[in-house]
């Protein structure tokens, strides 16, 4: 692979803590070329459910930084965010992400006007952009566009999705954003030609697909299992755009368990589950991995999905996939993954599910051998391989911008 001279520190801003943003800060602190990565700060939070003594360094421990690289900024976004959860602001409920955006944007615009390269998030990225003056703009995509989004969820859905499209304001803000970047970052070829459609000028767009995380996700061979059904695992929002609806359906009267583990965006979704089904709210990494140990396949439903970051999890972890085309980390599939199926056809999932075997360990551990050679091999990104290839791709950029 050619290198670029990696001459110039990254500010990374997030609004949350963003899988794929993580991982970069992390592997651009390893090459000492992080900067800065800005986080709304958890101190109202820790206030009520930390010990006495947390402070900055547990928190960039987490992440895999170095404490200095790490700046928390307006602990007043949580008591924002948690309003929004608790539906104490007017218009009830809604997305506590979406709301806190804007505001960080507006903190963080504060202090990174002597950015060198600066990389912002969907929503939260339009104030820095204007005032952050020399700094080269990566406008980190990781959502599908958002008309696109809204066209998808309502010719799927009608109404019914109308809580997750997204508002007008929110659109136009993201749209400016991307006319402001001087490199839109994205996870997939099928955002990158939402980009193009929506008339992005295509010299812009940089695809770079998300790595796999061997560290942390990784096969185990179980020598006891449960006798009885299949098991199958989804792990994300339960929301209508992950699909769930279909994937509902197409479980009813299935000799499989499925266990679904994730934040409830659609909360009416779960009201009334299949007696095959089972809810986990969000679980800690650690749990994750037990359960995707423990599960014979890994399902992906959705309708719109920019990548689907836990794919490359499931993989890791020696499981078969069952997904959609509209699912960004389909791109990355192999025959011998496992199935790829139509979005919002309940049919071809049901037939898919179907298919689905009792996992054997021995196969779970060839098909995490499989992986990590096609990481090896350069067929399959892992974390450092994505950091690589978003310092090239960007420095490219700013070189040829005369940055």
């Amino acid at each position: 692979m050619a290198r670029t001279e990696y001459d110039q520190d990254w500010t990374i801003a997030a609004p949350y803590a963003e899988g794929a943003a993580l991982q970069l800060a992390r592997g651009l602190d390893r090459m000492r070329k992080l900067d800065r990565l800005i986080l709304p700060s958890k101190l109202v939070k820790n206030a009520f459910v930390r010990p006495s003594g947390a402070n900055v360094g547990d928190r960039s421990a987490q992440i895999g930084i170095e404490p200095s690289r790490l700046l928390e900024i307006a602990p007043s976004l949580e008591v924002i965010r948690l309003g929004a959860r608790l539906g104490l602001f007017s218009g009830g409920r809604t997305d506590p992400m979406r709301a806190i955006r804007q505001p960080f944007d507006q903190a963080a615009a504060k202090i990174v006007r002597d950015a060198n390269i600066l990389l912002g998030m969907p929503g939260a990225s339009a104030r820095m952009f204007e005032t952050c003056g020399r700094a080269h703009r990566v406008l980190h995509q990781v959502d599908a566009h958002p008309r696109a989004r809204n066209t998808i969820l309502s010719d799927v859905y009608g109404s019914k999705a109308r809580r997750e499209l997204l508002p007008l304001a929110l659109v136009e803000r993201i749209e400016r954003e991307l006319a402001l970047a001087e490199v839109v970052l994205v996870p997939s070829q099928g955002v990158a030609q939402q980009m193009k459609t929506a008339g992005l000028d295509s010299s812009k767009i940089l695809t770079v697909p998300y790595g796999v995380d061997r560290d942390r996700f990784f096969a185990e061979c179980t020598t006891t299992r449960e006798p009885g059904k299949v098991r199958l695992l989804y792990v994300g929002q339960i929301s209508y755009r992950k699909g769930l609806p279909f994937l509902l359906e197409a479980v009813k009267g299935q000799k499989v368990t499925l266990d679904l583990v994730g934040p409830r965006v659609a909360k009416e979704l779960i009201d009334k589950l299949p007696d095959n089904v089972r809810y986990h709210p969000v679980v800690a990494h650690h749990q994750l991995r037990a359960m995707f140990n423990k599960a014979d396949a890994f399902v992906l439903p959705s309708v719109e999905d920019a990548y689907g970051l836990v794919v490359g999890e499931a993989l890791a972890s020696g499981l078969p996939i069952i997904t959609t085309t509209a699912t960004g980390a389909s791109e990355v599939l192999e025959a011998g993954d496992g199935h790829v199926v139509e979005p919002a056809d309940t049919l071809q999932l049901r037939r898919a599910i179907s298919e689905t075997e009792p996992l054997p360990s021995l196969e779970r551990l060839a098909r995490a051998a499989n992986v990590s050679g096609r990481v090896s091999a350069g067929r399959l990104n892992d974390w450092d391989r994505f950091t690589v290839e978003v310092l090239d791709g960007v420095s490219g950029a700013a070189k040829r911008r005369g940055a």
